[in-house]
């Protein structure tokens, strides 16, 4: 089974008037999940899709699926989710999946399902991680590689 795992693309920043749930890709962050996202999209082919509540993991997510996908919106996917929590709710999961989220939650996961240091699984904004194996579960899956909205990959 393959399990990928997006970081949303390049956000607005911060400010004073609203909350961190409801900044906005740019058009450079709506730019980089298009070219990365379909691409590996398409050759994935998930058979779900996990989605972070926040507005720019929702607009991740729509800027390269099509308009009927269904993809399930889950609060564990949120930043400050911890990283077992997830772990938890994918050792049931049977089939190819893509989860779009944010920092430091990516790295995190990816670092314990592949047995890693977070600090080795550098996830910048749109950049994607595929990960494959027989479970979704801490130390049970290899890393492909991530890749980075600039062309680089980490392997």
């Amino acid at each position: 089974m393959k399990l990928a795992i997006l970081r949303h693309g390049t956000a607005e920043p911060w400010r004073n008037d609203e909350t961190d749930e409801d900044r906005a890709l740019t058009v450079t962050g709506v730019d980089e999940v298009t070219r990365q996202g379909l691409a590996h999209f398409l050759s994935l082919n998930p058979e779900s899709i996990w989605v972070s509540p926040y507005r720019r993991t929702q607009q991740t997510v729509a800027s390269f699926t099509p308009t009927d996908t269904y993809f399930e919106t889950t609060r564990i996917l949120v930043p400050e989710s911890p990283p077992m929590v997830v772990l938890d709710a994918l050792i049931n999961v049977h089939t190819n999946l893509l989860l779009v989220s944010h920092q430091p939650l990516v790295s995190q996961l990816i670092a314990k399902l592949s047995a890693r240091a977070p600090y080795d699984c550098p996830m910048n904004p749109a950049s994607l991680a595929i990960l494959e194996g027989d479970v979704f579960a801490a130390g049970c899956m290899q890393l492909e590689a991530i890749y980075h909205a600039n062309g680089d990959v980490t392997r």
